[in-house]
């Protein structure tokens, strides 16, 4: 089966701009990462970013309110990695309103993605909730490896299946991005909740049955509208009107073989990315 690799842009950049000294380092360990993804003979590969809004901050003010700013570095790296990928022929998508998350839950979730193996590449632990049988999320290990998270792994990571990692969440909350969670709830608790009464529309309807403890089900009781918000904020939109085929997103692996690839990525001062484009990806996909 073909496969679709699609990427988180600024869930790799950030992580490549804090772990990497200088401007230059970064470049090249952002776009070595590109490079060793297709040494993986992904057949698709669509880059997903964010635009410069989002639904959810006008559902609440605390959702992602702690998070700094972008500096001018980190812009800069941006427009220094788009370059790369505009070099690499590669395609990125965002979409009014929505976080790259939506365009990424979009993407796997299409009818161009059904018939793919399809692999999300990021760190960020929500997107758990979109693994299945077809679609595994990728997260970066040292060295250029990965941790591969299917449906079985992601239950034993957070201890209930991806079709209720929403709902284990909502109820847990996630600090970092300003989403409260029920007071003193941790993912534990959550994952127990719903694994034994499913999601949360079944939680509220069986609120008096004895699996809750007395103290969370007054929680449960005072939190609610805390708790559907959380959800709404949480869960990932997979629906959204894409702008692009399946065709606009597969890899030319004759052009990146060819001199031109190489000679755009030499202009962005990329010697290494170069040479490695050239022969390390010479014949690796008919």
């Amino acid at each position: 089966m073909d496969k679709l690799y699609v990427v988180d842009l600024m869930n790799l950049l950030t992580r490549h701009y804090y772990g990497g000294p200088s401007q230059p380092i970064r470049l090249k360990n952002i776009t070595n990462t590109i490079i060793d993804l297709l040494d993986r003979k992904p057949r698709y590969l669509v880059v997903a970013d964010e635009s410069n809004s989002s639904f959810r901050k006008k559902l609440s003010k605390a959702y992602k309110a702690n998070r700094p700013e972008r500096n001018d570095e980190l812009v800069e790296l941006k427009k220094q990695f788009d370059a790369v990928l505009t070099a690499l022929n590669i395609r990125t998508v965002s979409l009014p309103g929505l976080e790259a998350d939506d365009v990424i839950g979009s993407i796997v979730k299409s009818d161009m993605a059904r018939a793919l193996d399809t692999y999300i590449i990021s760190q960020d632990k929500d997107f758990m909730q979109l693994v299945s049988d077809n679609t595994r999320l990728m997260k970066s290990r040292p060295v250029h490896q990965y941790e591969i998270l299917g449906p079985n792994e992601v239950k034993e990571k957070l201890g209930c299946p991806p079709d209720l990692v929403v709902d284990a969440m909502a109820l847990a909350g996630d600090r970092s991005d300003g989403i409260a969670g029920l007071p003193g709830v941790g993912m534990a608790t959550a994952a127990k909740l719903v694994t034994k009464l499913g999601d949360i529309k079944n939680i509220y309807r069986n609120i008096h049955s004895d699996v809750i403890a007395p103290k969370l089900r007054e929680k449960l009781i005072k939190h609610q509208q805390s708790v559907v918000l959380d959800y709404k904020l949480v869960k990932i939109i997979t629906t959204a009107s894409l702008p692009i085929s399946i065709k606009d997103i597969e890899v030319d692996y004759n052009y990146l073989k060819s001199r031109d690839a190489a000679i755009k990525l030499q202009a962005l001062g990329l010697m290494e990315a170069a040479a490695k484009l050239v022969t390390g990806l010479r014949g690796i996909y008919n």
